[in-house]
């Protein structure tokens, strides 16, 4: 019980760590993670009327919950809480006695409060601006709107004063728009949501009715969740870019880490009609390249020791620009001598005359050798 115990609050932890770390995961969820966990573990170790609301955590007093048994759940309530909001094998800590389940509670519960108290100390679930970022999802009354957009953009500068008032009539606007369709259309994501009222309010000339909000949201979009998603991005660099392929151009390189962030955690889908657009551009690309590396040039070479009513072969030779070769240029004969395919396509004059050759040689070196079976 004691293991099962342990590994289902460590993976209370990782869960949300996986959260953090998604890539897809969105500004304004943040504060609805770090506010979820916070409360799953108060519920785990404080009594029920002991739990305050989430920011009154961090008066000083919270900072010795190791100390504060009092507001702990009794043994019993404890074994409960495990079952239900645990794990429901728990449950066979009910049928232990009195002195076991107090020996269990005094284990875990001081080990939870410890978990608690490293995270009410580490995050930052009472800062002005967490608690600002759900303004990207418009869901909320016009005043509180202005003032945590107003809030937002003290933290960065990015509209200055003397605009606030230009800011607070488009953001009057803005709650003016039938904003319950486009969140219907918007898939539940704040990003498609900005996209569909920049969509519907961009005027002829390119211009849009919402320039500063467009700047504020645009800013915060753009804000990492954590440094997870920015490290993740960098360990890729070493697949993307190596010894193989160090000649990508910026633009692709760019293009392949953008896949990266917004499919790897996605079911892969290759449908008939990307295979059909891979293969055109890949046909393209042997074809480019088989113009840029290779032309086609005719050499006149005339073939030495040749009978005298020969002519001189045109021989086509292919040349390549941009490495060197050392291997010989092919012959290719386009007309005149019998071609004997088993010696490589060369003359039975020219076959044998180097094969006459051949035997002088290895007659000469026999004799020099003093060796009797010369040839």
């Amino acid at each position: 019980m004691q293991i099962i115990c342990l590994a289902k609050i460590i993976g209370k932890i990782n869960e949300a760590n996986v959260l953090f770390q998604k890539q897809t995961l969105e500004i304004q969820s943040l504060k609805n993670i770090i506010n979820q966990l916070i409360k799953d573990f108060a519920k785990l170790l404080l009594s029920f009327r002991e739990i305050p609301n989430i920011k009154d955590f961090k008066n000083p007093e919270w900072q010795k919950v190791g100390e504060q048994t009092d507001k702990f759940q009794s043994t019993s309530e404890f074994m409960i809480t495990l079952s239900l909001d645990l794990d429901y094998k728990l449950k066979g800590l009910e049928t232990y006695d009195d002195e076991n389940k107090k020996k269990f509670a005094q284990i875990f519960q001081p080990f939870l409060a410890k978990i608690f108290k490293e995270l009410i100390f580490y995050l930052p679930f009472a800062d002005k601006l967490i608690d600002a970022l759900d303004f990207v999802t418009i869901d909320m009354e016009l005043p509180e709107l202005k003032e945590k957009i107003i809030t937002f953009n003290e933290y960065f500068d990015i509209v200055s004063p003397s605009q606030i008032v230009e800011l607070s009539k488009e953001i009057s606007s803005l709650t003016e728009e039938n904003l319950i369709v486009l969140r219907k259309n918007s898939q539940q994501s704040s990003l498609k949501l900005w996209d569909l009222i920049l969509t519907l309010n961009e005027r002829e000339d390119g211009s849009n009715k919402y320039k500063l909000l467009s700047k504020i949201f645009k800013f915060a979009h753009s804000l990492p969740i954590s440094s997870a998603s920015v490290e993740q991005s960098f360990s890729t660099l070493k697949w993307l870019r190596n010894n193989l392929r160090s000649n990508l151009n910026e633009q692709t390189f760019q293009s392949l880490i953008m896949l990266q962030q917004d499919f790897h955690q996605m079911e892969n889908f290759i449908s008939d009609e990307m295979l059909e657009k891979f293969h055109q551009i890949h046909k393209q690309l042997i074809i480019r390249k088989n113009q840029n590396k290779k032309t086609e040039v005719t050499i006149n070479i005339p073939l030495q020791d040749k009978p005298p009513q020969e002519e001189e072969k045109t021989i086509d030779v292919q040349v390549n620009k941009r490495k060197k070769s050392t291997r010989k240029l092919p012959r290719k004969i386009v007309k005149g001598d019998e071609i004997n395919p088993s010696r490589g396509g060369v003359p039975n004059w020219v076959f044998w005359k180097f094969f006459n050759v051949f035997l002088s040689d290895l007659n000469k070196f026999y004799i020099k050798k003093g060796t009797k079976n010369s040839l």
